[in-house]
């Protein structure tokens, strides 16, 4: 039995134990190396005498992998797992912080894989982006205020009929108002199209005129 980061290649007997006279090579998984060894990650192991494999593999040390950001120092550059690593900028940086909340300076690596870590902007780039960040807030409160002065008008309006605004209300805002309307746009319509002669509807006669 050994850890579940680390191999061996061939494999030992079901005991855990290397015998006299047996070789083996100790193999650790993705994102472990052989502890004081880095990066390597085999070792080849002989017995004279017999070793304890499952001991042994405890030689292989999780890490992160920091994935690396422009203008960012990043120490130690590859920690192990617990290990705790500052973040450091190049002059005329700083780390990005968009959310006006603190951004920390110091972390501690979680687990053995990759391991994303705030970078360093220059403050120019960052004031530009703040700047298109904001964008969307300001858009959004815009729109509220719009809607909230309408749905105002319109309320004191319903509240006050005989208003100016509640008059224009009455009369423009409402569909069946707006059916009325050209309903008697189209009676006046036919009113001036047709007269009555002797009970009957006759249409007028159009009248062409040509240039002089």
């Amino acid at each position: 039995p050994h850890p579940d980061y680390a191999v061996y290649h061939p494999t030992p007997e079901d005991d855990g134990y290397l015998h006299e006279g047996e070789s083996t090579t100790l193999v650790c998984e993705e994102f472990h190396y052989l502890l004081g060894a880095y990066p390597s990650k085999t070792e080849v192991v002989s017995c004279e005498e017999g070793i304890d494999l499952s001991k042994y593999a405890e030689k292989c040390v999780g890490y992160c992998a920091i994935a690396a950001e422009p203008n960012t120092t990043y120490t130690p550059a590859v920690p192990k797992v617990n290990e705790n690593v500052t973040i450091s900028c190049a002059n005329g940086t700083s780390l990005v912080n968009l959310e006006d909340e603190p951004v920390a300076t110091s972390y501690k690596c979680p687990k053995p894989g990759f391991w994303k870590l705030p970078g360093c902007v220059s403050h120019e780039k960052q004031k530009a982006m703040k700047g298109s960040h904001s964008l969307p807030i300001l858009l959004a409160l815009f729109i509220l205020i719009v809607v909230a002065v309408v749905g105002s008008w319109v309320t004191y309006a319903y509240r006050n009929p005989t208003s100016p605004s509640g008059l224009f209300l009455i009369e423009k805002c409402r569909p069946w108002t707006w059916r009325s309307h050209t309903y008697s746009r189209h009676q006046e319509s036919l009113a001036e199209s047709y007269y009555l002669d002797g009970g009957h509807l006759i249409k007028h006669k159009e009248t062409f005129y040509s240039g002089i």
